[in-house]
Protein backbone atom coordinates (compact mmCIF):
# COMPACT_ATOMS: atom_id res chain seq x y z
CA UNK A 1 0.00 0.00 0.00
CA UNK A 2 2.98 2.30 0.57
CA UNK A 3 4.14 1.77 -2.85
CA UNK A 4 0.56 3.02 -4.31
CA UNK A 5 1.32 6.37 -1.98
CA UNK A 6 4.06 6.98 -3.39
CA UNK A 7 3.05 6.61 -6.79
CA UNK A 8 0.06 8.74 -6.30
CA UNK A 9 1.95 11.57 -4.55
CA UNK A 10 4.74 11.48 -7.53
CA UNK A 11 1.45 11.65 -10.17
CA UNK A 12 0.02 14.55 -8.00
CA UNK A 13 3.50 16.56 -7.87
CA UNK A 14 4.08 16.14 -11.82
CA UNK A 15 0.29 17.56 -11.93
CA UNK A 16 0.86 20.46 -9.77
CA UNK A 17 4.40 20.93 -11.56
CA UNK A 18 3.06 20.64 -14.69
CA UNK A 19 0.42 23.26 -13.85
CA UNK A 20 2.69 25.57 -11.83
CA UNK A 21 4.98 25.47 -15.41
CA UNK A 22 1.43 26.51 -17.70
CA UNK A 23 0.14 29.56 -15.42
CA UNK A 24 4.11 30.83 -15.23
CA UNK A 25 4.70 30.10 -18.71
CA UNK A 26 0.82 31.94 -19.65
CA UNK A 27 1.95 34.97 -17.40
CA UNK A 28 5.03 35.28 -19.12
CA UNK A 29 3.03 35.47 -22.21
CA UNK A 30 0.65 37.94 -21.00
CA UNK A 31 3.74 40.16 -19.59
CA UNK A 32 5.45 40.46 -23.34
CA UNK A 33 2.32 41.09 -25.48
CA UNK A 34 1.44 44.18 -22.26
CA UNK A 35 5.13 45.57 -22.87
CA UNK A 36 5.08 45.12 -26.96
CA UNK A 37 1.48 47.33 -27.40
CA UNK A 38 2.75 49.72 -24.39
CA UNK A 39 5.94 50.28 -26.31
CA UNK A 40 3.93 50.74 -29.88
CA UNK A 41 2.35 53.55 -28.73
CA UNK A 42 3.69 56.91 -30.49
CA UNK A 43 4.48 59.54 -28.54
CA UNK A 44 5.82 62.85 -29.63
CA UNK A 45 9.43 64.00 -27.99
CA UNK A 46 10.35 67.15 -28.45
CA UNK A 47 14.16 65.65 -28.74
CA UNK A 48 13.30 63.79 -31.82
CA UNK A 49 12.71 66.03 -33.98
CA UNK A 50 14.92 65.96 -37.35
CA UNK A 51 16.96 69.01 -36.95
CA UNK A 52 17.03 68.86 -41.31
CA UNK A 53 13.01 69.66 -40.88
CA UNK A 54 12.37 73.13 -42.99
CA UNK A 55 11.21 76.03 -40.69
CA UNK A 56 9.83 77.70 -43.14
CA UNK A 57 8.25 75.37 -46.05
CA UNK A 58 7.88 76.87 -49.47
CA UNK A 59 5.81 76.06 -52.59
CA UNK A 60 7.75 75.52 -56.03
CA UNK A 61 5.93 78.94 -56.95
CA UNK A 62 8.15 80.69 -54.04
CA UNK A 63 5.11 81.05 -51.62
CA UNK A 64 4.79 79.47 -48.32
CA UNK A 65 2.97 75.87 -48.38
CA UNK A 66 1.81 76.76 -44.71
CA UNK A 67 1.79 79.23 -42.15
CA UNK A 68 4.55 78.45 -39.33
CA UNK A 69 2.49 80.10 -36.84
CA UNK A 70 -0.44 77.25 -35.23
CA UNK A 71 -2.38 80.12 -33.82
CA UNK A 72 -3.75 81.36 -37.39
CA UNK A 73 -4.55 77.51 -38.44
CA UNK A 74 -8.32 76.42 -38.57
CA UNK A 75 -9.53 74.21 -36.12
CA UNK A 76 -11.46 71.21 -36.43
CA UNK A 77 -13.59 69.03 -34.23
CA UNK A 78 -14.61 65.89 -34.69
CA UNK A 79 -16.52 64.94 -31.87
CA UNK A 80 -15.77 61.81 -29.90
CA UNK A 81 -12.36 61.61 -32.23
CA UNK A 82 -9.79 64.16 -32.11
CA UNK A 83 -9.48 68.02 -32.01
CA UNK A 84 -7.03 69.29 -34.60
CA UNK A 85 -5.66 72.12 -36.79
CA UNK A 86 -4.54 72.12 -40.42
CA UNK A 87 -3.48 75.31 -42.18
CA UNK A 88 -5.97 77.63 -43.02
CA UNK A 89 -5.22 77.70 -46.73
CA UNK A 90 -5.85 74.01 -46.71
CA UNK A 91 -8.92 72.03 -47.44
CA UNK A 92 -10.90 69.56 -45.15
CA UNK A 93 -12.62 66.93 -46.26
CA UNK A 94 -15.26 64.82 -44.23
CA UNK A 95 -15.43 60.50 -45.25
CA UNK A 96 -19.10 59.98 -44.26
CA UNK A 97 -21.07 56.41 -44.23
CA UNK A 98 -24.63 56.02 -45.65
CA UNK A 99 -26.25 57.32 -42.16
CA UNK A 100 -23.99 60.42 -42.19
CA UNK A 101 -21.29 59.64 -39.54
CA UNK A 102 -17.83 61.10 -39.97
CA UNK A 103 -15.55 57.77 -41.11
CA UNK A 104 -12.19 59.61 -41.57
CA UNK A 105 -10.69 63.07 -42.78
CA UNK A 106 -8.74 64.23 -45.83
CA UNK A 107 -6.51 67.39 -45.35
CA UNK A 108 -5.37 68.65 -48.63
CA UNK A 109 -2.66 70.76 -49.19
CA UNK A 110 -2.63 73.16 -51.86
CA UNK A 111 0.16 71.50 -54.04
CA UNK A 112 -1.74 69.73 -56.67
CA UNK A 113 -0.70 66.46 -56.14
CA UNK A 114 -2.90 64.01 -55.28
CA UNK A 115 -0.54 62.15 -53.06
CA UNK A 116 0.30 64.73 -50.86
CA UNK A 117 -3.25 64.81 -48.89
CA UNK A 118 -2.83 63.63 -45.57
CA UNK A 119 -5.51 61.10 -44.19
CA UNK A 120 -6.70 61.07 -40.76
CA UNK A 121 -9.26 57.79 -39.89
CA UNK A 122 -11.17 56.31 -42.14
CA UNK A 123 -13.31 53.66 -42.56
CA UNK A 124 -11.93 50.27 -41.86
CA UNK A 125 -8.71 51.64 -41.09
CA UNK A 126 -6.58 50.80 -37.94
CA UNK A 127 -3.50 52.08 -36.86
CA UNK A 128 -1.88 48.87 -37.84
CA UNK A 129 -2.90 48.92 -41.53
CA UNK A 130 -1.28 52.37 -42.12
CA UNK A 131 2.42 51.23 -41.76
CA UNK A 132 2.69 50.65 -45.26
CA UNK A 133 2.35 54.59 -45.94
CA UNK A 134 5.68 56.49 -46.08
CA UNK A 135 4.87 58.62 -43.45
CA UNK A 136 2.33 57.09 -40.60
CA UNK A 137 1.55 58.16 -37.30
CA UNK A 138 -1.07 56.85 -34.72
CA UNK A 139 -3.04 58.64 -31.34
CA UNK A 140 -4.19 55.65 -28.49
CA UNK A 141 -5.95 55.36 -25.60
CA UNK A 142 -9.14 53.86 -25.74
CA UNK A 143 -9.68 54.36 -29.17
CA UNK A 144 -6.99 54.28 -32.29
CA UNK A 145 -6.99 57.11 -34.53
CA UNK A 146 -4.38 56.64 -37.81
CA UNK A 147 -2.49 59.46 -39.77
CA UNK A 148 -1.04 58.61 -43.02
CA UNK A 149 0.21 59.94 -46.19
CA UNK A 150 1.85 59.10 -49.33
CA UNK A 151 3.64 62.07 -49.98
CA UNK A 152 7.34 62.48 -50.70
CA UNK A 153 6.76 66.29 -50.28
CA UNK A 154 8.87 67.34 -47.79
CA UNK A 155 6.98 70.48 -47.01
CA UNK A 156 4.15 68.43 -46.51
CA UNK A 157 5.48 66.05 -44.15
CA UNK A 158 6.96 68.97 -41.86
CA UNK A 159 3.31 69.93 -41.63
CA UNK A 160 2.14 66.03 -41.07
CA UNK A 161 4.16 66.15 -38.10
CA UNK A 162 2.64 69.57 -36.73
CA UNK A 163 -0.47 68.77 -37.53
CA UNK A 164 -0.50 65.21 -35.83
CA UNK A 165 1.11 67.43 -32.83
CA UNK A 166 -1.56 69.42 -32.20
CA UNK A 167 -4.27 67.14 -32.19
CA UNK A 168 -5.32 65.61 -29.32
CA UNK A 169 -8.18 62.48 -28.43
CA UNK A 170 -11.86 63.48 -27.56
CA UNK A 171 -13.09 60.31 -26.61
CA UNK A 172 -15.97 60.96 -24.32
CA UNK A 173 -18.79 60.76 -26.84
CA UNK A 174 -17.41 57.72 -27.92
Amino acid sequence: MSNFDQLENKKDFKKAVLIISGIIILAVIVAIVLVLRKGSKETFNSSTLNSNTPTSPVASNGGSIFSENIASWTSYYWPGKINTHYPSNWQLEEEKNNSGSIMGLKIVPPTGNSDDTIFIGGASVKCSTVLKYPKSACLRDKIQVPFYTNSQNQDVLAAFDLIFQNTILTEEQK
